[in-house]
């Protein structure tokens, strides 16, 4: 998916892009790490989904509402900061995130990163643990395109995996996807 948009947003010729990926199971983790609740993961995920849009004060100000601490608000923003492209990986190591969850998400995240290099669009990735996506169903990798001196306009494309969305639409089985 993330080649497929690159060859697409490489078509139009309107200029360099940038295509940020997180993970929102690393989000989770940085979330359990601050002591979120587990109710208040989509809430708070869709607060730092705001934050390219209304700013950091404003994300600030709305986790507060929610109840987080300035503790929290401190660590999760210590984690969400982080941007980088395969340095990313180091950047987490030495972060307090730690365990078998979060170790998984590091071994994923080398594996999408060989995956990039090998289509030839390292160049155009930003791992960026501050995209967040809106939406409740993702579970997984997410990823939002911007075209460079136009980010005043927004993501011009967005998505990511889901594990369970297909069984809203009166299927038995949960198919894991991407869109």
């Amino acid at each position: 998916i993330l080649k497929i948009m690159a060859e697409i947003l490489a078509s139009y010729k309107i200029g360099q892009f940038v295509i940020k990926i997180n993970s929102r199971k690393l989000l989770i983790e940085i979330l359990k790490l601050a002591n979120v609740a587990e109710e208040n993961y989509f809430p708070i995920c869709a607060s730092i989904d705001k934050l390219d849009s209304k700013g950091k004060e404003y994300v600030v100000d709305e986790m507060k509402n929610k109840g987080l601490t300035d503790k929290q608000v401190d660590i999760i923003f210590k984690h969400i900061d982080m941007k980088g492209q395969l340095d990313i990986i180091d950047q987490l190591k030495n972060s307090d995130l730690q365990g078998e969850s979060f170790n998984k998400i590091l071994k994923n995240l080398n594996l999408l990163f060989s995956y990039i290099r090998l289509y030839g669009i390292y160049d155009n990735i930003i791992f960026d643990c501050s995209l967040a996506r809106g939406a409740a169903y993702y579970t997984d990798i997410i990823f939002e395109a911007e075209y460079v001196g136009l980010e005043s306009y927004g993501s011009v494309a967005g998505g990511g995996r889901y594990d369970n969305l297909t069984s809203l639409f009166k299927s038995s089985m949960d198919i894991p996807a991407v869109g």
